[in-house]
């Protein structure tokens, strides 16, 4: 990773004493009064004892004053204790989170700019401070859907929306895994002060793009993101699926048509690590609509085999999914795939009588245009294959 986009991992402080009760209970509520009071009477004696750290103090989960206090948006009660200790900005607790990651995590935009404005001289240190699963404040801010917040840290320091964490994940992931549109906007614009930050990162984990997660989510977020960088609808992940094969598993006819018709059709033409094609994982979990989509766009579907020679009727039929196979017999242009057979000599109807899948062996048969007496590899017909699984129904299906 280049200088400039280098992670900053604040140590932990140690030995901080446990935090005083009634000064929680007045952090949470953003009692700033009592707090002043809690300060003042505390003051003389904790600093005859080395120092006032000793007398903020720290929860059972590390956070300090500030830590509570940004985590639930007083303003006012977080700049007090800045000012008293600007030392606590860098401290994390015991998730690694800064008081910045808290205020970033509650949408407290206007904590968010008051800790970027009064922290100049450590920018970097404290705007690049990661948690203990490498989180900037960015990401947390996306997590939770905070527009203003992700703002102002993008405007301080572009350089973070391209750090992702231990995960993989980038905060242009997380802003789509939350669904949030303005999110997802500010991290896609131009660059803030035009300079030679570098883009934001759309990674994700397993190889994933930000594009990938959208696939089941706010179509306004897939169009966003296509805008941004079309080239993402062919970028695969860790099994060599692209958005499509996403896509295809869903019932979002609407979004794989904008793909075909404005993006590209060459998308569904990419085979995964398996050799399926989007058209292969429509058959296999039964989506008729996304397939009769692919099929008006792209006329040779039917041609399409995955490693082991099977076209998307065979995958209907080994895994039972008859709507797939009723789409096919009403199809007169698609009737050669009735009775193509896979590297292993095996017609359709052959898958579907070794999976015992007896609906599909009984559409198949009831079609005129399925031969019954195609041999595979193995010197058996599918009448063969449904005797040895012995499953009531499937012979008879193909003797009637």
């Amino acid at each position: 990773m280049a200088e400039a986009e280098k992670r900053i991992d604040i140590p932990k402080a140690e030995g901080d004493q446990r935090m005083d009760n009634e000064l929680l209970k007045a952090l949470k509520r953003g009692d700033a009064g009592t707090v002043e009071r809690f300060f003042s009477r505390e003051a003389v004696s904790s600093e005859a004892e080395g120092g006032r750290r000793s007398w903020w103090g720290v929860t059972k989960g590390g956070n300090s004053a500030l830590h509570i206090a940004a985590g639930f948006g007083h303003f006012e009660l977080a700049k007090l204790i800045y000012d008293v200790d600007s030392s606590l900005l860098t401290v994390p607790n015991a998730a690694g989170e800064t008081p910045l990651h808290c205020a970033a995590r509650a949408g407290a935009d206007q904590i968010v700019s008051l800790f970027i404005s009064e922290a100049r001289r450590c920018e970097e240190e404290v705007l690049r401070a990661t948690d203990r699963e490498g989180k900037t404040a960015l990401h947390a801010a996306a997590e939770e859907g905070h527009a203003a917040a992700a703002r102002a840290l993008m405007s301080a320091d572009p350089v973070l929306a391209a750090i992702v964490d231990h995960n993989g994940v980038s905060p242009l992931y997380a802003a789509v895994l939350s669904e949030s549109l303005e999110v997802v906007q500010v991290l896609t614009e131009s660059r803030a002060d035009g300079g030679d930050a570098p883009e934001a990162s759309y990674a994700g984990p397993n190889g994933q793009t930000a594009l990938h997660a959208a696939a089941y989510r706010n179509p306004e977020i897939i169009n966003k993101l296509l805008e941004w960088k079309p080239a993402l609808a062919t970028k695969v992940d860790n099994s060599g699926s692209t958005f499509l094969h996403y896509l295809a598993a869903t019932t979002r006819t609407d979004a794989v048509q904008q793909l075909l018709k404005c993006v590209d059709t060459s998308t569904a033409y990419l085979s995964d690590c398996q050799g399926y094609f989007p058209i292969h994982v429509a058959a296999s979990v039964g989506r008729d609509s996304i397939a009769l989509v692919l099929i008006d766009h792209c006329n040779d579907m039917d041609e399409l085999v995955d490693k082991e020679g099977r076209n998307f009727l065979h995958i209907a039929a080994q895994f039972d999914e008859p709507a797939i196979v009723e789409l096919v017999c009403r199809q007169p242009l698609l009737a050669k795939m009735m009775n193509a057979r896979d590297y292993k000599g095996n017609t359709p109807l052959h898958l579907a009588a070794k999976s015992k899948n007896q609906r599909i062996v009984s559409l198949l048969s009831e079609n005129k245009r399925v031969h019954h007496s195609i041999i595979n590899k193995d010197g058996l017909a599918p009448i063969d294959l449904a005797i040895t699984q012995q499953k009531p129904g499937l012979v008879g299906a193909q003797v009637s």
